[in-house]
């Protein structure tokens, strides 16, 4: 997997950057999707004013199925990295399910009488 960072408005130091790293490959292994590649962007939005301005965007390009993105703003870097990696498992993992579900949902409404 290609795993691009990018920063906006701040330079990442190279502990955000191996956190960013650890962090998502612990994510994304355990789901055992095709993905080609990731790109992280974080960002600070109101540069050296206070407030809740860090973001992390993921995005994860998938073999066979659309491009994944998930975003977070958080007062605190770290916490919106979590939070946005939480966000793409969720996804990943519904993706997985819907995959792997794919047609049976369709018969099983049909039989409920819901699709006519």
């Amino acid at each position: 997997m290609n795993l691009i960072i990018k920063t906006r408005n701040f330079a990442a130091t190279v502990a955000i950057r191996d956190f960013v790293q650890h962090r998502l490959q612990g994510t994304i292994e355990s789901e055992h999707m095709p993905i080609q590649s990731a790109s992280v962007t974080l960002s600070d939005l109101n540069g050296p004013k206070a407030g809740i301005d860090k973001r992390c965007a993921i995005r994860l390009s998938l073999r066979g199925t659309p491009t994944l993105v998930v975003e977070d703003t958080s007062s605190d870097l770290y916490q919106a990295i979590d939070r946005a990696l939480a966000r793409c498992k969720r996804s990943l993992l519904r993706r997985v399910d819907r995959m792997n579900n794919r047609g049976r949902t369709g018969i099983a409404i049909k039989h409920l009488g819901v699709m006519q």
